[in-house]
């Protein structure tokens, strides 16, 4: 194991130029190393910090990044893009891990890197002990990396008898609606005293309607990418189910993934069916899945077109943005607060959630 320590504020430095490995020699370095730091270095400058952290990482080993801040940055959804980013491109090497320190620090931040980074997030106040805080974020450091997590939703069998299968990833592959022909607009003179600016600010108030009409995923899964799983911290899933997934009810759902050894991993979470309607779940779940979107992910980042593969970010780079507010915004409307399922019930048949609240102990997983 290797390890370095950066020190950051306006400015940042590391103990050493590159990690070295762990040893009595380099513990007692690192010791000597913490009784200088002192609050002395300006501002937080986070993403310079977190930019350096990975460009100094060794290529062949994962890298845990364990943050400990007590303040709050600006542009934070440029930090989360960078993570993403890198995240995604290092296929799960990657993983952060936060701890805030006081009352000042910002909560959207440490949880907001945390979940960018398939870490997880913790906070002490004031005059608290950090020692439970920190050997938690090592344990978690230490767990394997768990790539390729997937969910599969098992159906009652149906008048054959064989039993249906759906995963949300099916969903990614879209076939773009038919599009309307846009009428061709109204020639009107530039000095034209009579034109209506209300009709103007309308018009474009629903400059949406203009969006390419990309259809939604029948299994919609928040968050989209299923993070890290720890055995101290509990990962909330949701699947929402539109009318076009199969009338069968769902008996369970399998939870697959692989560890960097090649070891492939499951478990089966049997579904409980609520006697009685309830929107809390829909409501979550559209919250979940809207803060995927508002931090840069989300299922719209990995749709493509089934007819030539190709990504709907890629094929539509310069309305994409408006394509994920749109999205954002039909969640928002569909799954609002009302004083009755009225809301809810526009899906004609029926719209289902299942929330699997995993407290797994990756040990267990291991012995599946």
């Amino acid at each position: 194991m290797k390890f370095n320590i950066c020190s950051f504020g306006s400015s940042n430095s590391f103990l050493w130029p590159k990690s070295k490995s762990y040893s009595g020699e380099s513990l007692d370095l690192a010791m000597n190393h913490l009784n200088t730091f002192d609050a002395n270095m300006g501002g937080t400058e986070t993403y310079r910090a977190i930019e350096a952290t990975i460009d100094k990482r060794f290529g062949d080993i994962p890298l845990e990044v364990i943050v400990l801040t007590d303040g709050d940055i600006w542009q934070q959804e440029s930090l989360f893009a960078y993570v993403n980013e890198q995240v995604e491109s290092s296929k799960g090497n990657i993983r952060v891990f936060t701890l805030g320190i006081g009352n000042g620090v910002s909560s959207a931040l440490i949880e907001g890197l945390a979940r960018a980074g398939n870490g997880f997030a913790q906070s002490v106040q004031d005059g608290e002990r950090l020692d439970s805080s920190v050997v938690r974020m090592l344990r978690g450091s230490l767990s394997p990396h768990v790539t390729n997590y997937t969910l599969e939703v098992k159906y009652e069998a149906g008048d054959d008898g064989f039993e249906l299968i759906e995963r949300p990833t099916d969903s990614m592959k879209l076939l773009p609606k038919e599009e309307k022909q846009p009428s061709k607009p109204a020639s009107v003179s530039l000095f034209n005293s009579s034109i209506d600016e209300k009709q103007l600010n309308t018009e474009m108030e629903n400059a949406t309607a203009n969006l390419p009409n990309i259809p939604y995923p029948k299994l919609l899964q928040a968050p989209h990418n299923i993070p890290s799983l720890f055995a101290f911290s509990r990962t909330t899933i949701y699947l929402i189910m539109s009318p076009e997934t199969p009338p069968q009810i769902p008996k369970s759902v399998i939870l697959r993934g692989t560890t960097t050894e090649g070891i492939e991993l499951n478990i089966e979470i049997p579904v409980e069916v609520l006697s009685t309607p309830a929107r809390t779940i829909h409501q979550l779940a559209a919250k979940k899945a809207v803060q995927d979107l508002e931090e840069g992910r989300g299922w719209i980042f990995d749709a493509k077109d089934a007819a030539t593969g190709a990504l709907v970010k890629d094929k539509y780079p310069s309305t994409f943005s408006d394509l994920v507010k749109k999205e954002a915004v039909r969640l928002g409307e569909k799954f609002q607060v009302s004083d009755s399922l009225s809301s809810l019930t526009l899906l004609k048949t029926y719209v289902s959630a299942i929330h699997v609240a995993l407290n797994i102990f990756m040990s267990d997983i291991v012995t599946q």
